[in-house]
């Protein structure tokens, strides 16, 4: 026994001598520019649904806004003329930086712009599985600035409709590829047990894109005439967005018992809204087995601090062919 206090003791001491301490990482979004489409949820009409029956619905949408800016994450502390002010310092040919102590203030402005297709193009298969629920699969696209996107949803509908109205709640995923060009800057402070705490400042530059996951949640009303060529319907619901999903690559974590301890205050970096949506309009019945529906879809962007504008109309017409 004491043979191994005398080993803990040497050890410790070695350890407080080899110069070791504590290293972490922090990661702050300067700026980020995103191009993506708004991947609201589907519209299901109730009328005439039955087990094994199919509808296929081609639609196109506007969006009102073509950019829309906040802030996401967290951007450094500035000097007084709102910007992050470094000190460099030359050595044997190459340059480094650190964190000017004239960074005091928070940042004025937003970090985070979102720019949008002005019209983007969608897809949507709705299958009765039996008199009650129905799968609904879809796809969207969009070609904006020599690119283009693809999302999609899956979801799960129950409905229910009598010979004057329809009513349908459903649930599912969307997803959407997301294009980023994010500049941040990677902070990395370093506490030796013995001496003054160093840091150090990386700018970094990403180009990349992703394809992201969120969910949603609808409830649809809709009337159902026999005679008149026109009926109402009216969708609310929910679903997320994401904004913001960026992995940053740090070096290996690992604890050293004669080196450094490495931790990381933030290693992934990722943001994202909550939207509110309501979808009234009208529905142009043309016969038994097809029909136009016309949509002014308003929507409530929530949990983005500073939003420039957080409403956001998107008209719509969808085709429905019924099989």
């Amino acid at each position: 026994m004491k043979n191994i206090k005398s080993y803990i003791i040497i050890t410790l001491i070695t350890l407080l001598l080899s110069g070791c301490g504590v290293v972490t990482n922090k990661l702050y979004i300067q700026e980020a520019n995103l191009e993506s489409n708004l991947n609201s949820p589907p519209l299901n009409i109730t009328k005439n649904k039955t087990a094994g029956s199919i509808t296929v619905s081609p639609s196109i949408s506007i969006n009102s806004q073509k950019s829309i800016s906040g802030t996401v994450m967290e951007h450094t502390k500035v000097n007084s003329s709102n910007v992050f002010q470094v000190d460099s310092t030359i050595a044997e040919g190459s340059i480094s930086y650190k964190e000017s102590g004239k960074n005091v203030y928070s940042y004025k402005g937003n970090n985070m712009h979102w720019n949008l297709p002005e019209a983007a193009l969608g897809l949507n298969v709705d299958l009765a599985l039996s008199d009650q629920f129905a799968l609904t699969i879809g796809a969207n696209t969009y070609f904006q600035n020599e690119k283009s996107s693809v999302g999609g949803h899956a979801g799960i509908g129950y409905f229910k409709s009598d010979e004057n109205s329809g009513i349908r709640l459903e649930g599912g995923i969307l997803w959407q590829k997301i294009y980023y060009d994010i500049s941040s800057v990677l902070i990395t402070t370093y506490e030796p047990f013995w001496g003054d705490k160093t840091t150090n400042v990386t700018f970094m530059s990403d180009k990349l894109s992703k394809a992201c996951l969120d969910y949603y949640a609808t409830l649809t009303f809709n009337s159902n005439s026999k005679s008149n060529f026109i009926d109402f319907f009216l969708s609310l619901g929910f679903f997320s967005q994401t904004l913001l999903e960026f992995e940053h690559k740090n070096p290996d974590p690992g604890y050293y018992i004669f080196g450094n301890m490495t931790t990381y205050e933030t290693g992934k970096s990722d943001d994202s809204a909550t939207i509110l949506f309501v979808n009234p309009g009208l529905t142009l019945i043309l016969n038994d087995n097809s029909r136009i529906n016309l949509g002014a879809k308003m929507h409530l962007i929530n949990g983005v601090s500073s939003i420039s504008n957080n409403f956001l109309f998107t008209p719509m017409i969808q085709f429905d062919m019924m099989f």
